[in-house]
């Protein structure tokens, strides 16, 4: 719920964030719209894994429950996301995806690809054959196809952009008078 005071009267207008379009979603919208408008670099990063029994509905290994875990256990490289910290260091700003938006991050096309590259040609569970095959799906992801995947990006961005637009036109603020210019002394009105 946005909450603001308007013209400095005695009046708190209320707009609900409605469907996906949460104030942590504009304010990613807003950001990355400036930073590609000042021609900064964008990196994109995500925090995935594979492991040994990555497959297509044949078998999965139920039993590594997260990417610390298979780290721990031997079965991924356990490679983390720089902090926020070393980022400012040099002169990088962290800008983090909102909540349950992964359709703007290009990455996450990219791994839907490669991964499933991996689990269609699984065969044997083991982990040094998995590695091979993630090395030869990733080396199929040219130039040309991360391109299309930013561009595909660009253009969610700017169906939330039209969306959010449509909403704040469609959707009427509920503004509270806080006054008593209009307010009543009987009760019977309620």
């Amino acid at each position: 719920m946005l909450m603001r005071i308007e013209n400095g009267q005695n009046k708190i207008s209320l707009k609900s964030d409605i469907g996906p379009f949460s104030i942590k979603l504009q304010s990613y919208l807003r950001s990355i719209r400036k930073f590609r408008e000042e021609g900064r670099n964008i990196y994109y990063l995500d925090e995935t894994w594979v492991n040994e029994g990555y497959a297509v509905k044949v078998w999965q290994d139920k039993n590594v429950k997260s990417s610390r875990q298979a780290f721990l256990d031997g079965v991924s490289t356990g490679f983390k996301a720089p902090s926020d910290e070393m980022a400012a260091s040099r002169q990088i700003t962290v800008l983090r995806l909102p909540p349950y938006h992964c359709e703007l991050n290009p990455i996450e096309l990219v791994w839907a690809q490669v991964k499933g590259d991996v689990a269609r040609n699984n065969t044997s569970f083991k982990l040094s054959d998995v590695k091979i095959l993630l090395e030869n799906s990733l080396e199929r992801v040219t130039a040309d196809k991360w391109q299309r995947c930013i561009h595909h990006v660009h253009k969610e961005e700017e169906k939330m952009w039209e969306l959010d637009n449509l909403i704040d036109v469609a959707v009427e603020p509920l503004v509270i008078n806080l006054g008593d210019e209009d307010s009543s002394d009987s009760e019977d009105e309620f």
